[in-house]
């Protein structure tokens, strides 16, 4: 497992900080030092079981290279993604699937519907990059169960 982004506080966790696979150990140096310095809000959704849901979105890359989920796309049903709360406690996930969605058509639904138990999304974007638009045409959405 290798760090992919410096650890931002929340009340319940911070990016990612541990995804097998998702890069290798010198890249993972390369993408904190170019990731965007702006917070990564998560969001925790609604009350009582769906509390447990937690939604991070993290950018792809920026203009002065790869960001923090540039190689989310290489994760595969069953890896692991930890997840370090605020507390230093350590959530573990297992990624049950991916899914790439146009921006128009975004699952907000299913990505925020309630779960029967712990859950997480991670999102970044993905697909063609729209010059004129200045952003991708696609998310990419994992989803994750606790472990």
């Amino acid at each position: 497992m290798v760090s992919v982004g410096p650890a931002v506080p929340t009340p319940d966790a911070s990016p990612p900080s541990r995804i097998p696979r998702a890069e290798p150990e010198r890249d993972a140096r390369a993408t904190r030092e170019a990731a965007p310095r702006s917070r990564v809000p998560v969001e925790r959704t609604a009350s009582g079981p769906a509390a447990s849901r937690v939604v991070i979105p993290g950018h792809v890359d920026s203009t002065s290279g790869p960001a923090v989920f540039f190689r989310l796309g290489e994760l595969d049903a069953g890896d692991e993604i930890q997840v370090t709360a605020r507390s230093g406690r350590v959530k573990r996930f297992i990624v049950e699937r991916s899914k790439q969605a146009e921006k128009d058509d975004f699952p907000t639904r299913e990505v925020y519907e309630a779960t029967a138990g712990p859950s997480l999304r991670l999102i970044t974007c993905t697909g063609e990059f729209a010059e004129q638009a200045g952003h991708y045409e696609d998310n990419l959405i994992v989803f994750a169960r606790a472990a």
